[in-house]
């Protein structure tokens, strides 16, 4: 064997060695996870100032502006105070069921990948203070309702939750406060309307409803059924959703609105 060969040989032996010796290097150690542990990080629900939930194209961002809190991805309307408070609540007392070893290799089979639920948490100073991406959610073992869901915290390991994610709207209006009007019947004393060329003013009295300064024509009296369901109406108002501000009011009919005072 020529010198030429036995260095080649040589070359060969030292790589294959190498190779062989990186292959038996143990892999690096999966992070450990306590069961029972906050999923996030310690942060005061007090200092969160916005809350964004992304599913792929579909963000909904509330913030709090001015100590008033808005859904700032439908035109800054108030946000309903008891649902925004139920969901923080719930990511700050988020905590581990079972440890998913593994699960990194394939996020995309717990959910986890690009269809996953990012939901965000910033302070005033725009920092994050939580983030936490939401996947599958595991029937329970009695097959009905949700078992938890796959979650994964920032860098943080896959894991799944005691907690489940089935309130959590999905949606800009399920975000709004969509109550206008909250009036007790004992409250209502008069009722005025007001329309283009016509306007008249009804008193209450003991649910029975007279015309004032108005007099009916002959043979003819009020329809106190229709008139008390005006009356209902009135007490519970709410709304379903917002219309873009921009818009103009006769696109809306609202040039030639009927008025209730």
């Amino acid at each position: 064997m020529s010198a030429k060969n036995i260095i080649l040989l040589a070359v060969t032996l030292a790589v294959l060695g190498l190779l062989a010796k990186q292959s038996n290097k143990p892999s690096a150690p999966e992070k450990s996870v306590a069961l029972g542990s906050y999923v996030l990080e310690a942060f005061d629900i007090n200092n969160v100032t916005e809350f964004e939930r992304r599913a792929g194209e579909s963000v909904q961002t509330l913030e709090k502006k001015e100590g008033i809190w808005v859904v700032s991805s439908l035109y800054d309307y108030p946000a309903d105070f008891s649902i925004l408070v139920e969901q923080v609540r719930a990511l700050d007392q988020l905590k581990v069921e079972q440890a998913v070893y593994g699960a990194e290799n394939s996020p995309e089979t717990f959910g986890l990948g690009p269809n996953a639920i990012n939901i965000t948490l910033k302070n005033a100073k725009g920092k994050e203070i939580g983030k936490l991406s939401v996947g599958n959610s595991r029937t329970s073992s009695n097959g009905y309702g949700s078992g938890g869901h796959y979650v994964q915290a920032t860098d943080g390991p896959i894991v799944l939750t005691e907690g489940a994610f089935d309130t959590l709207p999905e949606n800009n209006e399920a975000w709004i406060n969509k109550s206008l009007l909250k009036i007790t019947p004992e409250q209502i004393k008069r009722i005025s309307i007001t329309m283009e060329e016509e306007s008249y003013t009804l008193s209450v009295s003991n649910t029975t409803y007279s015309l004032i300064d108005a007099e009916l024509p002959k043979g003819k009296q009020i329809n106190q059924t229709d008139v008390s369901r005006l009356g209902r109406a009135l007490q519970y108002l709410s709304c379903s959703s917002v219309v873009d501000p921009a818009t103009p009011d006769e696109a809306l009919g609202l040039d030639q609105a009927t008025l209730f005072e």
